[in-house]
């Protein structure tokens, strides 16, 4: 009769330990977010025949996450009349990974500071693109971005792929507007639990000015999915969580050939 029992009372004090390995509350977690990020980005690109030299230096001034600044220079080769090979490499300061929540030494679960953080990224990138005469106007242009990049800080890395539809209002046969949306899908290869990680669609409406210069205002929303980081598996629990964000930018760009 004893052991009938001492049995159960046992198992029903061990049943815990079993059942819930992960002893972690709402309050260790990170939270999903929404937010509005302005944005800029001056760039130039220097044609030179079937070679174009792309440099940028951009800002996002987000809500909830660390602002990020990038300094970008891309060299792109006209392989076909339709075909854009490049390379690429990317200084960024202040991104946000999913390895970033970690646990302070007050053992508070938090996001690492990153904003001072520099990393650098390099890639390759190829773009495709074809006019579509069928359609009004006969100034559309069907466009898609595939880039492969890799960033030496955490060897994370990551495909983007974003097709892309522009129209062209023309005068005297040069450029006065161009219109465009775009929709930005990136897969990790070596990160995340999620098959896409980040998407979203962009907007813009760009003005040439002169033959040098073009003024664009850009609007985008993205969504970013977070993962479980690396020492909060190791501390026996899982997450995931979402940041929206609905971006507004302008962006001046300075275009030359030889």
């Amino acid at each position: 009769m004893m052991k009938k029992t001492i049995l159960p009372l046992l198992l029903f004090c061990l049943f815990p330990l079993f059942s819930f390995a992960d002893h972690h509350n709402e309050g260790d977690m990170p939270v999903d977010t929404v937010g509005f990020t302005p944005s800029f980005r001056l760039a130039s690109i220097l044609d030179f025949g079937d070679f174009d030299f792309h440099t940028s230096i951009s800002g996002d001034f987000n809500h909830e996450s660390p602002d990020v600044y990038e300094l970008q220079a891309l060299l792109y080769y006209r392989v076909l009349k339709n075909l854009k090979a490049g390379v690429f490499y990317k200084l960024q300061m202040g991104q946000r990974h999913d390895d970033d929540w970690v646990k302070d030494a007050e053992g508070n679960w938090i996001w690492e500071d990153s904003r001072t953080r520099l990393e650098n990224i390099a890639g390759v990138d190829l773009t495709p693109r074809m006019l579509l005469p069928f359609l009004p106007g006969r100034s559309w242009v069907l466009s898609s971005k595939v880039r492969y990049s890799y960033n030496f800080f955490n060897q994370n890395q990551k495909i983007l792929l974003r097709p892309e539809l522009s129209y062209f209002l023309m005068k005297d046969r040069k450029p006065r507007w161009h219109f465009s949306t775009a929709y930005g899908i990136y897969f990790p290869l070596n990160f995340s639990d999620r098959i896409i990680y980040e998407h979203g669609p962009y907007l813009t409406v760009s003005r040439y000015i002169g033959t040098d210069l073009i003024l664009s205002l850009f609007g985008e929303y993205k969504i970013r999915y977070w993962t479980s980081s690396e020492e909060y598996i190791a501390a026996g629990g899982t997450y995931d969580v979402n940041e929206q964000k609905y971006k507004l930018g302008l962006s001046l760009i300075w275009k030359t050939g030889f």
